[in-house]
């Protein structure tokens, strides 16, 4: 049990990344991010200076947006984990 406890402390302290753990699309979202770069560059040099305040906005909310999914996505996976783990314990 007091491996787990460990796990758990890394986790929280941020010394274990779930995010960079068994990235299976790795290289899918590598091109995807350099693909979007490259669109949002094509699409900021045709923008005054009005459409480029926007995007700035825009950047911030999509970013502000992923941060909390990502956030909640992360809290659900835990506890379905934590379901799945009591349950097994349990049945022993």
């Amino acid at each position: 049990m007091l491996e787990n406890k460990s796990i758990v402390e890394e986790l929280w302290h941020g010394n274990i990344l779930p995010q960079q753990e068994g990235d299976k699309h790795g290289e899918e979202i590598k091109e995807l991010h350099a693909l979007a770069d490259r669109n949002r560059d094509v699409l900021k040099a045709h923008l005054n200076a009005e459409g480029l305040d926007r995007l700035e906005r825009y950047d911030e909310n999509l970013s502000e947006f992923l941060s909390l999914r990502e956030e909640d996505v992360f809290v659900n996976a835990f506890c379905l984990g934590m379901r799945l783990a009591t349950e097994y314990l349990s049945e022993k």
